[in-house]
């Protein structure tokens, strides 16, 4: 991935004048939170999904520096051909 921050006001001055995301936006902000209420009313145990993640969400957070304990000692590599580091994500072991 590579960071845009430093084009950031040249960025969003081409995103106010883009026509097609103004009016995906203008769409967003009137659709998507009727669309969403929708979207919860049919799933009746949506709160209690909604607690389970945040519980998850919560003891990740609280033990952290266990998750991450793993990949502590790994130096990320340099993608010379960037110039950005390049992130080693753990792969995942299927049993």
């Amino acid at each position: 991935m590579l960071a845009t921050s430093r084009n950031f006001e040249a960025n969003a001055r081409k995103g106010l004048a883009d026509g097609n995301l103004q009016r995906a936006l203008a769409l967003m902000r009137s659709g998507f939170p009727e669309r969403r209420r929708l979207a919860v009313d049919r799933l009746s145990e949506f709160e209690a999904l909604r607690e389970v993640a945040k519980s998850i969400k919560d003891h990740t957070l609280e033990h952290l520096d266990f998750y991450l304990a793993p990949h502590r000692l790994r130096r990320p590599a340099r993608d010379e051909t960037r110039g950005t580091l390049m992130v080693a994500w753990p792969q995942r072991h299927r049993h």
